[in-house]
């Protein structure tokens, strides 16, 4: 597959957001479930370098496509391994001391064998020092969203205020807080297995922001105490306020469940599972959401569960890949790419096969 990046120098921005994306992704290479550059291609002539190709391994479609198609029927079975791969990856990407900060369907590739890649890290950052004891403890299920956000907010450079698409921003980005932790992901993930278990239906639907906050009041309960000390924006705190007696809710606690009934649809166990990992996903408080490593610890993913096969970000990857100018492009070279890693079965109560993207072939 290749991914054209255009005009890249034509904005100081887009340059260093694409150096950035290409850094991260030789950082990060080195695991199935996140999506690594073969090559990187650009015109010989320094008058017509304007735009950049990254060229990765061919994936057919993305988990956006895949909830669109009403002609495709994914089971429980399909749910659960996508999600479990989800989670997989983002153990490696948070235990590395980096947040995605741009989780969505659309940036979920999926192939025919129901494979998911990570992709599109062009609004990720490293919130914690590479090979830093407080990176690696984020790949541990011991380890508390509480610990990992007083981690990562000690200090942090300056970032873009966009994160994610509307629909999976969290809380805290919607009001302006300036922290940036992993829980920022758990939250999009939370959004996502939302659409996953209810056939696509967006859990946060808003045509504004102001609308997406409203939504999730609605569903959550107001803020927790003091939630609101920090939002810069006093217009922002006052809106949380009337929507919450609007809506006559009232805080949400740690222990509180809420239902949702677009997946009431069925009383069986594994649905019920479900709705309990959406509660431990979508909290107010980024503190109080499941880390990826304990999320993998779920009871709803217990025959997919191998702690052997999950791993935490190998520095040593990073370090053996370089990108090397050869013949016109830059190609990633990879002394140990001849190597295979362990890999996780697709699920086998279900034939669905995953539609090909139209044009891409038979």
């Amino acid at each position: 597959a290749v991914k054209k990046i255009e005009n890249v120098f034509e904005h100081l921005q887009t340059a260093r957001r694409t150096l950035r994306e290409l850094r991260l992704l030789r950082y990060l290479r080195g695991h199935e479930n996140v999506l690594h550059p073969d090559a990187v291609y650009f015109a010989r002539s320094g008058a017509d370098f304007a735009h950049v190709y990254l060229v990765t391994d061919r994936v057919d479609t993305d988990l956006g496509n895949l909830l669109r198609r009403r002609d495709l029927q994914m089971d429980q079975n399909h749910h659960l391994f996508l999600m479990y791969q989800c989670l997989r990856g983002l153990k490696w990407i948070h235990s590395a001391g980096v947040v995605h900060r741009d989780l969505k369907p659309k940036n979920l590739l999926v192939s025919t064998g129901w494979d998911l890649q990570i992709c599109d890290f062009g609004l990720a950052r490293i919130v914690c020092p590479p090979g830093s004891k407080a990176a690696s403890s984020l790949g541990t299920s011991r380890t508390t969203q509480a610990d990992v956000v007083a981690t990562s907010t000690a200090k942090q450079p300056n970032m873009t205020q966009y994160v994610c698409s509307r629909y999976y921003r969290p809380p805290e980005a919607l009001c302006g807080k300036a922290r940036c932790s992993p829980s920022l992901d758990m939250w999009s993930l939370g959004c996502i297995w939302a659409e996953l278990i209810a056939d696509g239906t967006v859990c946060f639907f808003g045509n504004s922001t102001t609308d997406v906050l409203r939504s999730i009041v609605k569903l959550l309960g107001a803020p927790p105490q003091n939630w609101t000390a920090d939002i810069p924006s006093e217009k922002c705190c006052e809106f949380l306020a009337r929507c919450s007696r609007e809506l006559k809710v009232g805080p949400q606690k740690p222990e509180s469940v809420f239902e949702w009934e677009y997946v009431h649809k069925e009383s069986d166990e594994m649905a019920r599972d479900a709705v309990t990992l959406l509660n431990r996903l979508l909290r107010w408080e980024p503190e109080d959401r499941l880390t990826a490593a304990g999320g993998l610890h779920e009871l709803l993913f217990h025959d997919l569960h191998c702690e052997e096969d999950e791993p935490n970000h190998d520095p040593a990857a990073a370090s053996s890949a370089r990108l090397v100018y050869r013949d016109g492009n830059l190609r990633l070279l990879d002394p140990h790419s001849h190597s295979q890693k362990p890999g996780v079965d697709p699920p086998e109560a279900s034939d669905t096969a995953v539609p090909l993207r139209k044009g891409s072939g038979d």
